[in-house]
């Protein structure tokens, strides 16, 4: 009877033994590997990025000082009083401080024979207290360099730019200081895992780190095998270790990311010990408890199950048999890896989407082709030298009729996801740019010459973007191109020639070409009705400027239906009206900008839309403005020529056309403005003094009338016939009336 029940137990037993070993070697092992290589894969690509991002961080540096350097510095050093000099160099500084976020502060250091520290702030002795490193610890003949500093506990890194001029032994140095808490933002991993610890060294000395520092981790991070230059990857005791190396500028830089996978096996090889115990447990228990098997003998098998489920509640949510929670767990683990393998995709859109982005700036235009070929495919491009084409795709009109969203943001937010998609289905290898409102662009790496395919995009793009954003669209498609050196050019080209569509309320698909179409749009341009749109804001009269503007459009529209044409005519007309608001102490950044103006207006066909866009957008504000900062001017103005009047009014070449030629302005707006402000117009106010001066004449001087009337600017004749007017008598008999009240 003890066989048979020590056989019962071992055939419960041995199953539990066996399924403890396949969850230990053929479960734990495979997601730890899993985890290590997404580990590894993950991390690169997010050190490629952050050292991407201070190259370009350098880059911008570097120019800012060069530019610092040949309009302030050539004649350095200066002296500390001179004022305006110091204002415009602080002004430049506090620039440079807000052109990045991972700029945190920007300090202009000069040693000469009295030494000074200049920034956004103003300036101070080098003799004060100060956390910027001293001249000792730099490199004087290095034009650019890294320098980690410490004072106290707190730890800082600069990058200092040398900008002394030529022929100038006197050291100017730039000290960019870096935001070691937006470097340590940018450190953060993308991972599940809490636990996780990054850090970034220079010369194999820590500089900042995020997520928790144990002392055991900070052990580790000493302990680091770090390679000169290059990545590595590893498994130490529980950990998953992956550094980056670079040997830049005399410093060897570092990444490194420690992350714990112990919280990743540790339910695994806790259900497997349970199990284990549990076997055990079930043959000694099956012993004991032989005589009472008949009506109890599953009972152990239903404990060992509410165990493995932690406790009978949830074990009746989850299954009813331990194979069917084994498959659940497994199916769990499988959602997290596709979540890891999601952002590993996700990283790798954005590192091919930063090369390319790189390459259309010019940023490497100094690679030779192999080293351009070679740097896209190492960023994952790997059907790059098939060829590449760039597709232009730009919101345009709202379809007839119908009520679209009028939210730019929100467009642009439907519009790249939907493209995103559509591209995923016809292309194999694309990304998307999107540097304009309203105009995405989407880059193949595959050849294009499949018309099939090209057609099939662009007609579901016309059907999708129709239907969802009711909207018009034009594609605009670049040449196919194998030259990775005429990148720029090609988008360039691209960004240029996806204007020549034309003005119609239609879904429109153009080829670029390399050649870029000349505009000759002088000898039409509508110069007549510029004219008049400007002599009704200098006459402050608006109740024809919009009326205007609908006939400019029109013309425009009627002489050259390419919308580029209509583009660069509202240019010419802005920079009109920009110079007349900057004669009248306007400047740009009180109305809407150029570029700005240009976004608005680019999306409308329908010259009614279009022309409404123009003057609600620029027209009407642009009138109000001017209208706001005139209307005080002109008022000091016809005071001051009130006073004139006053003092010359017997000047005989006085008139109303005389004055307003001198004070710049139409004689109408002169009248209607001098009656405003005088209350009443400019001929009756110069009558009105000749007249009163006539009179003080008459009375005590005993001038001749002919005489009188000469002096204040009249003959004589039509002196007697205006002052009869004026006053009821005539000069003579006004004289003689008081005269004769006089001797009274």
């Amino acid at each position: 009877m003890n066989k048979k029940i020590i056989l019962i137990a071992l055939s419960f037993s041995i199953p539990i033994i066996l399924i403890s070993s396949i969850m230990i070697y053929l479960v734990e092992g495979p997601i730890k590997r899993e985890f290590l290589k997404e580990h590894s894969q993950n991390f690169i690509q997010e050190a490629t990025f952050i050292d991407s991002t201070l190259e370009q961080l350098e880059m911008y540096i570097a120019n800012w000082g060069s530019g610092l350097r040949e309009d302030h510095l050539m004649e350095y050093p200066l002296s500390i009083d001179n004022f305006q000099e110091v204002n415009e160099i602080s002004e430049r500084i506090f620039l440079l401080e807000n052109i990045s976020p991972l700029i945190e502060s920007a300090t202009l250091a000069v040693h000469h024979e009295d030494p000074y520290y200049l920034n956004s702030g103003g300036t101070w002795p080098q003799t004060s207290n100060t956390s910027l490193p001293p001249l000792e610890a730099l490199d004087l003949e290095a034009e650019f360099q890294w320098v980690p500093y410490q004072t106290g506990n707190k730890r800082s890194l600069y990058f200092v730019q040398n900008l002394r001029p030529q022929d100038n032994d006197v050291p100017i140095f730039l000290f960019a200081g870096i935001n070691l808490d937006k470097i340590s933002n940018l450190l953060q991993f993308s991972t599940e895992n809490s636990q996780g610890f990054q850090a970034y060294l220079i010369d194999e000395k820590l500089l900042t780190q995020s997520g928790p520092q144990s002392a055991e981790l900070t052990e580790l991070l000493s302990s680091l095998d770090i390679p000169s230059t290059g990545s590595k990857s590893y498994a130490y005791k529980d950990y998953s270790v992956v550094t980056v190396s670079k040997d830049y500028i005399n410093h060897q830089w570092t990444f490194a990311s420690i992350v714990p996978i112990s919280t990743l096996t540790q339910p695994i090889q806790a259900l497997s010990s349970i199990l284990l115990v549990s076997a055990f447990l079930l043959i000694v228990g099956t012993i004991l408890y032989s005589y009472y098997v008949s009506k109890r003998e599953y009972q152990p098998v239903y404990e060992l199950m509410k165990e493995i489920a932690n406790g009978e509640n949830e074990w009746e949510k989850s299954s009813t048999n331990a194979t069917e929670y084994l498959k659940n767990q497994w199916l769990e683990l499988q959602e997290e890896k596709k979540l890891l393998v999601a952002k590993s995709k996700e990283n790798e859109k954005r590192v091919k989407r930063a090369i390319l982005n790189r390459m259309i700036r010019g940023e490497l235009s100094y690679y030779s082709e192999e080293e351009l070929w070679r740097n896209m495919e190492e960023s994952g491009w790997k059907d790059i030298q098939k060829g590449y084409q760039f597709y232009a795709i730009q919101l345009t009109e709202l379809i007839n009729g119908v009520d679209g969203n009028h939210h730019v943001d929100l467009n642009d937010f439907i519009l790249n996801n939907l493209l995103d998609d559509l591209a995923e289905k016809h292309f194999p290898e694309f990304t998307s740019l999107r540097p304009v409102s309203n105009c995405v662009y989407i880059f193949v790496s595959t050849p294009s010459n499949n018309e099939e395919i090209e057609s099939q995009f662009v007609s579901d793009v016309f059907h999708y973007v129709n239907q969802i954003l009711k909207r018009h669209v034009t594609v605009t498609a670049s040449p196919l191109s194998k030259e990775l050196k005429a990148l720029p050019k090609v988008f360039n080209d691209l960004s240029y020639n996806r204007f020549f569509h034309e003005m119609e309320n239609k879904n429109q698909f153009l080829f670029s070409t390399h050649h870029k179409r000349m505009i000759k749009i002088g000898a039409t341009y509508p110069i007549h009705y510029e004219r008049m749109m400007m002599d009704q804001i200098r006459n402050h009269k608006k109740e024809d400027l919009y009326s205007l503007t609908h006939q400019f459009i029109e013309v425009l529209v009627s002489q050259h239906p390419i919308q580029i044409y209509v583009l660069e005519a509202v240019k010419q007309l802005y920079d009109a009206l920009s110079f007349l608001l900057l004669e009248n102490g306007l400047f740009s950044n009180e109305y809407v900008d150029k570029e700005k103006l240009l976004l608005h207006i680019e999306t409308h066909f329908n010259t009614a839309t279009l022309a409404d866009e123009l003057y609600q957008s620029f027209i009407e504000p642009v009138y109000e403005l001017y209208h706001t900062q005139t209307k005080e001017s002109l008022k000091k103005e016809i005071l001051m020529l009130r006073d004139y009047l006053d003092e010359h009014f017997q000047d005989v070449s006085l008139s109303l056309e005389q004055s307003a030629e001198k004070l710049g302005i139409d004689p109408y707006l002169l009248s209607k403005e001098f009656k405003r402000y005088i209350g009443m117009n400019y001929i009756d106010y110069i009558t009105t003094l000749r007249i009163d001066h006539a009179k003080h004449l008459l009375m005590n001087t005993d001038l001749k009338i002919n005489t009188i009337a000469e002096k204040i600017g009249y003959n004589g004749s039509y002196f007697n016939r205006l002052f009869k007017k004026k006053v009821g008598v005539t000069p003579g008999q006004y004289r003689e009336q008081k005269h004769t009240k006089i001797s009274r």
